[in-house]
């Protein structure tokens, strides 16, 4: 259910492409709609030009994979701190 709303929510080609990739959980599909994101900027903009913006929260994504179990959700904002140790990893 809330998978559900939170595809309805996204940008209609966001949700698209996510509905072909069929995720399987929200923390997933947050991930998945960052690199569709990145994809149709790059793809606008052209790649020489195309910085990665989801890139500072990959470290986002990998922290809430690790820590979430099925029955709650998580996602845990980081400090620039964090998010460049992610990085350096």
């Amino acid at each position: 259910m809330l998978l559900n709303c939170f595809l309805f929510g996204l940008n209609p080609k966001i949700g698209r492409e996510l509905a072909i990739q069929q995720p399987f959980s929200v923390i997933h599909a947050i991930g998945l709609a960052m690199l569709v994101e990145s994809k149709l900027v790059a793809a606008r903009f052209g790649v020489g030009r195309f910085t990665h913006p989801t890139q500072n929260y990959i470290g986002i994504v990998q922290i809430a994979l690790i820590n979430s179990n099925p029955t709650t959700l998580l996602i845990k904002s980081l400090t620039t701190a964090q998010m460049q140790e992610c990085h350096a990893l």
